[in-house]
């Protein structure tokens, strides 16, 4: 006897029972979203009680994720411990139009140090200080990642306009 899948059915009624607004993704749209390693991000996912699990496939509601990152993962202001080496800089070193891209099409929202720094077009400590200035920072599995949205509002606070 052939077992009838319940398919889309069953995943709207599933979102429509949570009754809030939210954003799934996949697991690797999840990790390459924030710039994290796959089993970081699921874990990640798992810690703030994001994940749902379908028939065949689990999924992450990046609006809980976000949540929880506001509340357990923000870095306080620090000196950092070490400096990174040159090599690990440019280990992890990324196109620089593409991140551009990303980050203006709203597809990429979390940017490490060195991308940021490349981004705002400013020195790794500058944009370290900024960056925890505007308590932008998050510390996931190791990794630190940097809310470019709420860098661009600290940012934006301080503009100036012109008196033509």
């Amino acid at each position: 006897m052939v077992r009838k899948s319940r398919g889309p059915d069953h995943i709207r009624e599933h979102i429509e029972k949570r009754g809030y607004k939210h954003n799934y993704v996949l697991y690797g749209a999840g990790a390459y979203y924030y710039d994290l390693p796959y089993w970081t991000f699921v874990h990640l996912a798992k810690d703030a009680g994001a994940t749902v699990d379908l028939h065949r496939m689990a999924v992450a509601d990046t609006l809980a994720i976000d949540r929880y990152l506001d509340e357990n993962c923000l870095l306080e202001p620090e000196i950092p411990s070490r400096k990174e080496s040159v090599r690990e800089m440019k280990k992890r070193n990324k196109d620089v139009e593409k991140i551009k891209r990303l980050v203006a099409e709203g597809s990429k929202r979390w940017v490490r140090y060195d991308e940021g720094a490349i981004l705002y077009s400013v020195g790794i400590h500058t944009f370290q200080k900024l960056a925890r200035d505007a308590k932008a920072c998050y510390k996931v599995g190791g990794v630190t990642l940097i809310d470019t949205q709420k860098l661009d509002k600290f940012i934006e606070a301080f503009e100036m306009e012109d008196d033509d």
